[in-house]
């Protein structure tokens, strides 16, 4: 029925792709119901049956019949924005009224023929994707939910959802306990973070952790034997930046677009090029931009954002900042590599060649043997330091990232230009873009080519909790996906350590007429083109 519903053009969600385990297809025969298949038994009822309800996937008609297709589900919206995925969660729970005369055919392994020697009993089934987890006796009727979570630094961010409606019902975190191996957590640390999660979600939503029924994690290394029965990898679960790389391409509904570049620094720098549903990936495993003491965003004293002003003031609300982060550092770099304070090297220099220069030189000074750049946001208030490590490491990430972006187009046959799309992800979305692209960052494409999409691991993450296609799509880009490595190492890498500005023309647009203004962070990762 399926496919003569997909020849008369009539909308038919079908998430499982015929497995006939998720029970989104309900359709209604008005006449001429065919019998009901053993997979039709458990998931709907004794009157649902009688009434003429099947699954639309598995049923074929061989006789003239009347049916109604209902209204089909809405797509998942998720923080106020919908994605292109029908609610249909991997997890389900169906409850059966059944006899010893079911426990035939499809079923003869999965009913527990000892609980129906006596009498046709009410059963309930719990089923994650493919797999029957347990049979209850009695109907449980119980909630349904599910976690996601995320690996995010030292910690695992977590979220509640109620399966059947997809409602966000809490949210959490739980410190990871343990070293993390290459930017993952190991599958012990993941395993008892995640239950020490799960009681702390619950406990805020005022629900029962034995509803649990799914828990999906993007960022940890998993296996099939990982000691929690409901857990499971966003995608293949051995590489974790491939789950982490496709739930971000997932959200940002790159499987069936036109080429697209998937750029993230967390936990370390990689960049994904999607084309043609064929993936490549590359990480800078090498580059720790916590060692130079980049404050983390989230913090409400970190400086995320610099421009240049006149008077060099810095422009602020709230509280006094006090530390700098990476978005700011590459700003700052880039603003003070067209003023010509720093040199190609990456050196701060002290001449004063013309006023802004000299108004720079002014706020030069040595820590520990080290030029540093004062930027002070007032006449009270106390500065943060601008150091020659910051621009070491903005370096080392320009290096990273443009052998990495060079690597995966390369292998894709792919030009910057030939990109539909540049999807920035995590930190990496509150980037000026116009500052990262002229430093080499970025690809040198349009602005209007970005797209800032700083959640878009934690949202493929409940994608795949949510929809049983979306699992399978990040599952699929996960597995497939061809790994390259970029190494801060070798003659291709040293050689992008020199900070050559890209040529612009010489005006300012409105936008950046402002010396080192430090605003909050900026939800618009896109600047006006120069």
């Amino acid at each position: 029925m399926e496919q003569a519903a997909r020849d008369l053009d009539v909308p038919l969600a079908a998430p499982c792709r015929g497995s006939g385990f998720c029970g989104a297809c309900k359709v209604k025969f008005v006449s001429g119901a065919p019998e009901p298949s053993p997979w039709e038994r458990v998931h709907l009822t004794r009157d649902q049956l009688s009434q003429g309800i099947r699954l639309g996937c598995i049923t074929r008609i061989t006789a003239d019949s009347i049916l109604s297709i209902p209204r089909q589900s809405t797509m998942i919206r998720i923080a106020n924005q919908h994605y292109g995925y029908q609610l249909a969660p991997p997890a389900q729970r169906a409850i059966i009224r059944a006899s010893a005369s079911d426990a035939t055919g499809d079923l003869a392994h999965h009913l527990p023929r000892v609980a129906l020697r006596d009498l046709p009993r009410e059963l309930t089934l719990h089923t994650q994707a493919s797999k029957l987890r347990r049979v209850e006796l009695g109907a449980n009727r119980g909630d349904l939910l599910g976690v996601a979570a995320v690996v995010d630094g030292g910690r695992l961010t977590g979220w509640l959802l109620d399966l059947r409606t997809g409602e966000e019902l809490s949210w959490s975190q739980a410190k990871l306990i343990g070293d993390i191996d290459g930017g993952s957590v190991h599958e012990e640390n993941a395993v008892s973070a995640t239950r020490r999660l799960v009681r702390a979600l619950c406990s805020s939503a005022y629900r029962r952790t034995d509803d649990v029924a799914d828990v999906v994690i993007s960022g940890a290394k998993l296996t099939s034997d990982s000691g929690h029965d409901l857990l499971r990898a966003s995608g293949a679960g051995l590489d974790p930046i491939a789950d982490a790389a496709a739930c971000a391409a997932v959200a940002a509904g790159c499987i069936d677009a036109g080429a697209t570049l998937v750029v993230s620094v967390q936990p370390f720098p990689w960049v994904l090029a999607v084309h043609a549903r064929r993936a490549w990936l590359a990480a800078a495993v090498d580059w720790d931009g916590a060692a130079v003491g980049f404050a983390p965003l989230g913090k409400e004293k970190v400086v995320e954002r610099v421009s240049f002003v006149d008077d060099l003031r810095l422009q602020h609300s709230g509280d006094s900042p006090s530390g700098i982060g990476l978005g700011a550092a590459i700003d700052c770099t880039a603003e003070l590599r067209r003023a010509g304070v720093l040199d190609e090297r990456g050196k701060l220099a002290r001449e004063k060649g013309n006023d802004l220069q000299a108004a720079i030189a002014g706020r030069l000074s040595e820590v520990h043997g080290k030029v540093t750049l004062r930027l002070s946001p007032g006449d009270v208030l106390p500065g943060v330091e601008f150091r020659q490590a910051h621009v070491t490491a903005v370096q080392r990430l320009r290096a990273a990232m443009m052998v990495a972006t060079r690597g995966v187009l390369t292998r894709a046959c792919l030009e910057p230009e030939d990109l539909d799309r540049v999807v920035l992800v995590g930190d990496s979305a509150h980037w000026g873009v116009r500052n990262a692209t002229d430093i080499g960052l970025l690809p040198d494409v349009s602005p209007a080519t970005f797209r800032p999409l700083p959640d878009a691991v934690s949202t493929g993450a409940r994608l795949a909790l949510l929809s049983a296609q979306a699992s399978d799509d990040i599952r699929s880009l996960a597995e497939d996906c061809e790994r390259m490595s970029a190494p801060q190492h070798g003659g291709e890498w040293a050689e992008e350590l020199y900070l050559h500005l890209r040529p612009r023309p010489q005006r300012l647009d409105a936008s950046e007429k402002p010396l080192l203004s430090f605003g909050q962070r900026s939800t618009a990762a896109t600047d006006g083109p120069a």
